[in-house]
């Protein structure tokens, strides 16, 4: 880490403890507004310090992200970190020199390689082969791609992922026991028989594309950037398309979002169409059964926060609450009425009749992901244009498994 990120670092949790004591030791009378001024002044210089450290830490996230991913597929495949970078380095390599000249330019290791993660597509009375069809994005690419993903991606990052190498519908059960209770029984009398009623959450596979990506011959050719381009276009473009969809999404022909199937925990009063009060904050995080309070966060659009950090408890305390960050992450995180939260600017904004504050346990909403990403070049298509196009296409799901409890409540902004 460098020193310039670690005095980031440090300052800014300084002013967190800083502020954090003026809290816990301020309370009632003693909550001035000369107190109340320092605080605000100390939130402005962590807001300040935290846009800095975000750009430092992306990058060292990723590189992190990256040697984690290496390593675990590194244990997944019984070999060494050493063989997984060295089989990594050779399909990048030979992937670049297929994305800059195509077939052509490969000799015939490069040929090898490819030869086995081709992907035959069968359209109507026709059929294709590995070149003219796609390949599937080798790992070490793909890691970067969900990496780019994910940034776009909030739901998708406190949501339980699974995959499955069928692109079927898939059925999650579901069983909803909380309204039976044991009894007492007599003596020598017989036990009373209560069913289970199973129900089950339907996952369907929806096919998603990145859309061309168009880049002329002589950028191909000459830039050494052109891989890592297209690799962040696509991861940036797939995750805003799947990340609205996991958020809002109807759940007829896309996937159910979160948003979408979350029930209602409160609706705010009459004149809270562009805000919300602290006793709405109060009333949806007691909606939520306690037995999903351990794993609960809030989430909500970024414009959202900028509000809520204005709002203040009964003696006039702000909800919002600085971590203290260590290593890459926060060892306590920014808080809301005690609860993290994640920033979705798929979520809507605050207006009249707007779902816009959730609050639950995520992990109760499945993103389910079928097989790799792979991914296409387009040479006749745009020849005459002297470019190439490019575009990846993969199958991802989602719905909330809600068996009746509600583990993801929402807030409704007033309609007037």
């Amino acid at each position: 880490m460098s020193i310039s990120i670690q005095a980031l670092r440090d300052n800014r949790n300084a002013k967190a403890k800083e502020a954090r004591n003026l809290l816990d030791n301020h309370t009632g009378d003693a909550w001035t507004k000369a107190i109340k001024d320092q605080v605000d002044g100390l939130y402005a210089e962590i807001d300040r310090l935290d846009e800095q450290i975000e750009r430092h830490a992306r990058a060292i996230e990723i590189e992190a992200g990256l040697k984690d991913a290496v390593e675990d597929r590194a244990v997944k495949a019984g070999k060494s970190v050493d063989q997984v970078k060295t089989e990594d380095a050779r399909e990048r390599k030979v992937f670049s020199r297929w994305i800059q000249g195509g077939m052509d330019a490969l000799d015939a290791d490069g040929k090898e390689v490819m030869a086995k993660r081709a992907v035959t597509i069968q359209a109507n009375q026709s059929t294709g082969t590995g070149s003219a069809g796609g390949f599937s994005v080798p790992p070490s690419f793909l890691e970067e791609i969900e990496i780019a993903m994910l940034a776009f991606g909030s739901v998708q990052s406190v949501a339980r992922v699974i995959r499955s190498s069928i692109g079927s519908d898939l059925a999650v059960p579901a069983l909803n026991d909380t309204n039976n209770t044991g009894r007492i029984i007599a003596e020598n009398a017989a036990l009373t028989n209560t069913a289970l009623v199973l129900s089950q959450v339907t996952i369907p596979a929806f096919m998603y594309s990145s859309d061309s990506i168009l880049m002329s011959y002589q950028m191909l050719q000459d830039s050494i950037l052109a891989e890592g381009e297209i690799v962040r276009l696509i991861g940036e473009r797939l995750g805003r398309i799947t990340n609205a969809h996991f958020t809002t999404g109807t759940g007829t022909g896309q996937p159910r979002g979160v948003n979408t199937g979350a029930s209602v925990g409160r609706t705010g009063a009459t004149g809270t169409t562009v805000t919300a009060t602290y006793n709405d904050l109060v009333l949806l995080q007691e909606s939520v059964d306690e037995a999903y309070q351990g794993n609960a966060r809030w989430m909500f659009h970024q414009s959202t926060r900028r509000m809520l950090k204005q709002l203040v408890d009964g003696s006039g305390r702000p909800l919002w609450q600085p971590g203290v960050s260590a290593g890459l992450g926060n060892a306590e995180p920014d808080t809301i009425l005690g609860k993290p939260y994640a920033i979705n600017n798929q979520m809507p904004v605050m207006a009249a009749n707007a779902r816009s504050i959730l609050y639950g346990d995520f992990s109760k909403y499945y993103v389910r992901v079928v097989r790799d990403m792979q991914m296409r070049r387009l040479d006749e298509r745009y020849a005459d244009n002297l470019q190439v196009g490019f575009f990846a296409f993969g199958r991802w799901g989602g719905n909330l498994v809600d068996a009746g409890t509600n583990p993801v409540r929402c807030f409704v902004n007033s309609a007037t």
